[in-house]
């Protein structure tokens, strides 16, 4: 007799970084401004988030994050709260937020003029300043990595932690979901929260957005 194998989706928790100092200056272009640190609140959230995993009981196999600094401190601090010892964080440059090019690190005033806004609604999530990305660049981006980097489900229950950007989470959820432009752009993905993708290759669900710790510490993980 042939026994079947069980089948598991991939279970791919996306964290977005702690409150990042530009995150105080919304006034501002900030984009792929990888050098902004951590606030002092942006070093708490992280604690009370990865307390929070600890005691839903997330064992991740593997830990991913971009580059930048408010990401990395934000790893960091999660997974010593998380009491998981010092896992390997393996960084990708796949998961860096939207970039603006140029207009990075300058106010908002001078990239969204009137010709801009003429061009964002006709060309919707294919709009782009020169030199950078679009919302379906990124959603392309981090769709492909994760079909690269989880390609099958798996045998057994794997969980991954990946600390990244909103812009990341949600242009793909976005694109996974259906949402138009303005539904995702309006998309809510709070600091120090946790996004569930689930499945393999290039079947992706995404059965929550934005879940902060004292949601967690309510309703587990799932």
């Amino acid at each position: 007799m042939v026994k079947i194998q069980n089948i598991h989706p991939v279970r791919v928790f996306m964290i977005r970084h702690g409150e990042a100092a530009h995150n105080l200056s919304p006034e501002i272009l900030a984009g792929r401004v990888n050098e902004a640190p951590l606030t002092d609140t942006g070093r708490l959230q992280p604690v009370a988030l990865g307390r929070a995993l600890a005691v839903a009981g997330l064992q991740p196999k593997r830990v991913y994050a971009s580059p930048a600094v408010r990401t990395l401190d934000t790893a960091e601090l999660t997974l010593e709260a998380m009491g998981v010892g010092a896992p390997e964080i393996i960084v990708q440059d796949e998961l860096q937020e939207l970039g603006h090019g140029p207009w990075e690190g300058l106010p908002r005033e001078k990239a969204y003029t009137p010709e801009a806004f003429i061009r964002m609604r006709r060309e919707q999530k294919d709009f782009k300043f020169p030199r950078g990305e679009s919302m379906n660049d990124v959603s392309r981006r981090v769709l492909g990595w994760l079909s690269i980097i989880f390609p099958e489900p798996t045998s057994e229950p794997e969980q991954y932690l990946v600390f990244t950007h909103a812009g990341t989470i949600k242009y793909p959820a976005g694109s996974i979901l259906g949402l138009d432009h303005q539904q995702s752009y309006e998309q809510q993905v709070g600091n120090a929260t946790l996004s569930l993708f689930l499945g393999s290759g290039n079947y992706w669900s995404v059965p929550y957005l934005s879940r902060g710790a004292d949601v967690i510490m309510q309703k587990g993980l799932l």
